[in-house]
């Protein structure tokens, strides 16, 4: 087995190990990962949680031997696997979910009683009656193996899709948590990407708890509990773990300036960070914009600084970068911890406006980002919009 596989499971095992010791006797666990090392997986749920407490092994159907994935020579992968596991098996939730009955069976329920109430009658082997009625009828219970929800493989044209790269459908987790919770419930996801889990949480009047190691995921969530639900943080949800302050801020800056820049441009800027680590060409990273007056989106460049001691020749090489041909129609974003000075206030301001008050480079304290006073380019950031295109996400 590969080293890398090895810190996998190790890492996963210790997760996995406290959101056991977490869950209620009435709560249930679902594990979802690709066929590399959902086997693995699988075999450190038993020992964690007991194989007695092992309830299914769901098919996610999303089966299409169309497009590109067409073209392996191999099977074409037509479905996903999750591992569904209770706390006690003597005490767990489960709400058993339905499907519609089809037209044909509701047209067999064709006779009708006094009151109005449709129904059908079945002969018993000693000759009497039985009477079936439809209201009765649920539907038709969900089975282990779902083939009525798409993937964004199949389907990434509604207005849910992202562009984010493990993105699941609203649908899938509904079901999950209608199926394993009631109203009031908490739900929780500790690796919980673009939030899918939290978008149904809170559609299902669930409580939530969402955790991710990036600070990308953590903004995006901020969006999407915004433009969806109008969910706003300190009133209707709370982040740990992030600064809160600009001492915090300095801590982080002072011990991890990676980390320190990846917080500034995802969570304050809801921006993207530049994957070129050395080469960068001065730009941290970079957000979508568009004026009121255009229906293109330009981009902002990003610049990052965490140090206290800012230098006016370090403003002037992020203006220089701004003024290259291909950043003409630009605006550039200068973030800093350092002391800004009039000089390098006036060094950015002399640039010019790209429209009304949006400077084609501007210069901000990550204080005042925090004190709630952004820059006013970012008031027209479009990022995140819902069901942006993936090529938004490269470097123009």
């Amino acid at each position: 087995m590969p080293p890398s596989f090895v810190s996998y499971l190790s890492m996963m095992a210790i997760r996995i190990y406290y959101i056991h010791a977490l869950l209620k006797d009435t709560g249930s666990f679902y594990l979802h990962c690709d066929s590399t090392m959902s086997h693995y997986l699988k075999i450190l749920c038993d020992v964690i949680f007991g194989t007695q407490n092992f309830k299914r092994e769901i098919i996610w159907s999303n089966d299409d031997s169309s497009g590109f994935k067409s073209q392996t020579k191999n099977w074409v992968r037509g479905h996903d696997i999750l591992f569904f596991y209770v706390r006690c098996v003597d005490s767990f939730i489960f709400n058993k979910q339905y499907n519609p009955l089809d037209e044909k069976t509701v047209k067999r329920y064709d006779k009708v009683d006094e009151k109005g109430n449709r129904y059908k009658i079945y002969r018993n082997p000693d000759g009497s009656k039985r009477y079936s009625y439809l209201k009765r009828m649920r539907g038709v219970p969900l089975s282990s193996v779902f083939k009525d929800i798409q993937s964004f493989q199949k389907v990434n044209n509604t207005g849910e899709y992202l562009g984010y790269p493990t993105q699941k459908p609203v649908a899938l987790l509904e079901r999950i948590i209608k199926a394993s919770s009631n109203e009031g419930d908490v739900v929780a996801n500790f690796f919980c990407g673009c939030g899918t889990t939290v978008d149904a949480a809170v559609k299902l009047e669930r409580c939530f708890i969402g955790a991710d190691i990036s600070s990308q995921s953590i903004s995006l969530i901020q969006k999407r509990l915004f433009d969806r639900h109008k969910f706003r943080e300190k009133q209707d949800y709370h982040i740990t773990g992030f600064p809160q302050n600009i001492e915090q801020a300095q801590q982080l800056a002072d011990s991890n300036k990676l980390e320190f820049q990846n917080w500034v441009i995802h969570y304050l800027i809801n921006g993207f960070v530049n994957p070129k680590k050395t080469g960068d060409g001065g730009i941290d990273g970079w957000f979508h914009f568009r004026l009121p007056t255009e229906n293109q989106s330009r981009q902002c460049l990003i610049e990052v600084k965490g140090g206290n001691n800012l230098a006016i020749s370090q403003v002037r090489a992020f203006i220089k970068v701004c003024q290259q041909k291909e950043n003409v129609n630009k605006a550039g974003l200068f973030i800093t911890m350092g002391n800004i000075t009039d000089g390098m206030r006036r060094e950015c301001y002399e640039l010019g406006e790209l429209y009304q008050n949006i400077k084609r480079c501007e210069i901000v304290h990550v204080r005042d980002i925090l004190e709630g006073k952004y820059p006013f380019v970012s008031r027209y950031n479009t990022t995140f919009q819902v069901a942006q295109q993936a090529e938004q996400n490269k470097l123009l």
